[in-house]
């Protein structure tokens, strides 16, 4: 009687198992793998999203699948945490095998022995795909100009936050406030459509002028706003403001029109040994009096000719 009543409740156990592991594999993507991170299970939704076969995948860590865009912080981070016995919780973007990417979002569960060491760990993932193309479409939308496609004034102020509260910030910056001559000539002569196209235009010309880690923002209109800090002295953003000057002149070829423009900028300099005395919330008013001072030279520029 004992045994028959045992039977049943190992029966019973094993079916809860067998439920809880179809329900698993029905609604996530499931990954086993050893105490070194090399795989030894993995499910059919797991294949699916990774585009790559099962044998393909079996014996295999997870670099296989990854995609670049996580530093290694951010792994020795996730190793430090599972291999000390605990959960880790987050979100990791992918790389399939036919190139496409993938976020999912991820809880790793770590399987202690019997010394509190893990054995093997078990992965449970859910495609955030379509919600991450979505918060990138909204953040786009919130940072980015719809025109050029440059960053706004929200993502600048952002930027210039950073750099200027950032202790390994470089030695001198430079904003460069940026104006089109004769811009609304052009569009009352020659129509909207040719102005935007003008301001898409100057937007990738302005784009090539400055070093990649330099970045640049339409401030509005026919204003931009590039910030230099990548140049070690003014005599550097001398020359890169000429080069600009310069660039700017030459003439635009639109719809079979030649259009001229030229540009006068204005600029205004911080230097890290005035940034010892900045703090956090003096930071967005720091940002607004660099900007209004190179917009007032800008101006000057202008009325100099």
């Amino acid at each position: 009687m004992e045994n028959r009543h045992f039977e049943y409740k190992f029966k019973e156990a094993l079916k809860k198992l067998n439920d809880i592991e179809l329900a698993l594999n029905e609604s996530s993507i499931v990954a086993i793998t050893d105490s070194r991170g090399f795989i030894n299970h993995v499910n059919d939704k797991f294949c699916e999203i990774s585009k790559y076969e099962r044998h393909e995948l079996l014996g295999q860590d997870h670099r296989i699948i990854n995609s670049k865009h996580h530093s290694s912080l951010f792994f020795k981070e996730l190793w430090s945490t599972i291999r000390s016995g605990k959960v880790w919780h987050g979100e990791i973007k992918n790389k399939a095998k036919d190139g496409s990417y993938y976020w999912v979002d991820t809880t790793i569960v770590p399987f202690l022995d019997e010394r509190g060491k893990p054995y093997q760990y078990v992965s449970i993932r859910n495609d955030i795909t379509k919600r991450k193309a979505y918060e990138e479409k909204i953040k786009q939308m919130a940072y980015y100009d719809p025109l050029t496609n440059l960053p706004n004034r929200y993502w600048l102020n952002k930027q210039l936050k950073k750099l200027l509260l950032d202790r390994e910030s470089p030695e001198l910056l430079a904003i460069l406030f940026l104006d089109l001559d004769r811009f609304k000539s052009i569009n009352d002569t020659l129509g909207h459509h040719h102005g935007d196209v003008l301001l898409r235009r100057v937007a990738e010309r302005l784009r090539k002028c400055i070093p990649s880690s330099d970045f640049i923002s339409r401030h509005g209109g026919d204003e931009f706003i590039l910030v230099l800090h990548s140049l070690k002295n003014v005599e550097e953003i001398e020359e890169m403001t000429e080069q600009i000057v310069k660039e700017m002149s030459l003439p635009f070829y639109i719809d079979g029109d030649k259009v001229l423009t030229s540009t006068s900028v204005g600029i205004s300099l911080f230097s890290k040994e005035c940034q010892q005395h900045i703090i956090p919330k003096d930071a967005d008013e720091l940002i607004d009096r660099l900007i209004k001072q190179a917009d007032i030279a800008m101006y000057v520029a202008k009325r100099n000719g």
